[in-house]
């Protein structure tokens, strides 16, 4: 229980990261979709906490791609919801491909970052 908790405090704190990495113009958008990599992992953490790190580091990144992917789906009903604050924030609005890197910079950090802390 602990840990879920520990795995929740961080995502409330990366999503207000990258919240505020949207309202500052100075800083790069691609600071935005790392952070999303970050807390896609530590969801994938806090929802599956009994499984291993590899499974939700594999998770994670079929997640974020999906996500991106869709992103080149025209559908009617996906179109409408991209043009919501949680559809232009969850799902996005444009398949750019350095998104694909910085999600996968994201994941892989903070899974490094997570199995070194409870290796230690």
């Amino acid at each position: 229980m602990k840990q879920r908790f520990y795995y929740f405090l961080l995502i409330l704190i990366v999503i207000s990261l990258g919240l505020l990495s949207r309202k500052l113009a100075f800083i790069p958008f691609i600071v935005g979709d790392f952070l999303y990599g970050c807390v896609a992992y530590l969801g994938i953490r806090f929802l599956f906490i009994d499984y291993n790190k590899t499974f939700a580091l594999s998770s994670s990144i079929i997640f974020c791609y999906a996500i991106e992917f869709l992103q080149l789906s025209n559908v009617p009903w996906l179109l409408n919801l991209r043009q919501t604050t949680f559809g232009i924030y969850v799902l996005g609005s444009g398949f750019i491909w350095s998104d694909i890197l910085a999600y996968t910079l994201g994941i892989l950090i903070v899974y490094l970052i997570d199995k070194r802390k409870h290796n230690a």
